[in-house]
C-alpha cells in the first residue's frame, strides 16, 4: 500500500460512503463530509493522512455504539436479535480509503 493518502483516494472514499446511514457517537452525518467545501476536505485529507502515516487511530475510533436489531421470531427471545456497531463517520471514511488502497494492490 502507498505511504500516504491522496486527495483522489479521499474523493473516491467519499463517493462510496452512503448517505442516510447511522451516525456514530458524535452524530456527524456522512453528508457533512461528502458535501463540505474543498478547504475542509483538504483538512480531512491532512487529518486522515496523519492517522495513516503514524499508524495510530484516534481513541474515539475505538468506541462503537452497539445496538440490537430484531431478526425474526419471538421478540422475547434474545437469540432473535443481532448486534450492530455504529461507528464514527470519519472512521468509516478512513476504512473506505484503506479498502481502496487494498483493492489497488490486487
Amino acid at each position: 500500500m502507498g505511504t500516504f493518502i491522496t486527495s483522489n483516494e479521499v474523493e473516491k472514499a467519499l463517493k462510496v460512503t452512503k448517505n442516510g446511514k447511522s451516525v456514530g457517537e458524535y452524530n456527524v452525518k456522512s453528508e457533512l463530509y461528502k458535501y463540505t467545501p474543498e478547504e475542509l476536505k483538504l483538512r480531512l485529507l491532512q487529518f486522515l493522512g496523519r492517522v495513516y502515516t503514524k499508524d495510530c487511530i484516534p481513541d474515539e475510533w475505538r468506541n462503537a455504539v452497539v445496538i440490537q436489531i430484531f431478526k425474526k421470531g419471538d421478540r422475547r427471545d434474545p437469540k432473535n436479535y443481532r448486534g450492530i456497531s455504529i461507528l464514527n463517520t470519519c472512521h468509516k471514511i478512513y476504512f473506505n480509503i484503506c479498502n481502496i488502497k487494498l483493492e489497488s494492490c490486487s
